[in-house]
């Protein structure tokens, strides 16, 4: 159970964690933090991952993205693929996806950017500048959660996500 949830929601799982890329899923929200590169092969178990979810959720279901400050740039290759993935994705009516990128600097706003570049314009895709703002957003397209268990959820993961980059790094 997750902190600030009703007692019988479900149980936050973290289905992936590395120095890179940290993904986490509980009822029909999917998340995913970016801390540092993507590679094809991440991509991949990324795309695996979301089907999965999907196939296992009734109704709608939303993945919320999160670049944060370390993440790198997608080299064109990957990039090109993530344009395909997100398109596959997103071709399911049920699916909503949000973007947020974190910081302030000119790295973040370059990452800003590249991520209107390779997300389908759609009604059900949003490209967040905060973390409540998208958390609002994805709330009020699933309306299954409210904007702060979306804030909770999303916090959780990227606390995953932190510890570890730290236990990379030793």
């Amino acid at each position: 159970m997750l902190a600030g949830l009703p007692s019988d929601s479900p149980t936050l799982e973290i289905v992936r964690s590395d120095a890179d890329n940290t993904v986490g899923w509980i009822a029909n929200v999917y998340v995913q933090v970016r801390t540092g590169r993507m590679t094809r092969a991440a991509l991949k178990e990324l795309e695996s991952t979301a089907r999965l979810i999907r196939a296992r959720t009734p109704g709608k279901v939303g993945a919320f993205a999160v670049l944060e400050e370390g993440a790198e740039v997608l080299s064109n290759d990957v990039r090109a693929e993530q344009k395909q993935v997100v398109g596959d994705l997103l071709a399911d009516p049920r699916s909503y996806a949000c973007a947020y990128i974190a910081g302030s600097g000119t790295k973040a706003t370059l990452l800003r950017s590249i991520t209107r570049l390779v997300t389908p314009t759609s009604p059900r895709v949003h490209n967040a500048r905060s973390l409540e703002e998208g958390a609002a957003w994805l709330a009020g397209a699933l309306g299954t959660h409210t904007a702060a268990e979306i804030v909770r959820i999303v916090e959780e993961v990227r606390a995953a996500a932190k510890k570890s980059v730290r236990c990379s790094r030793g």
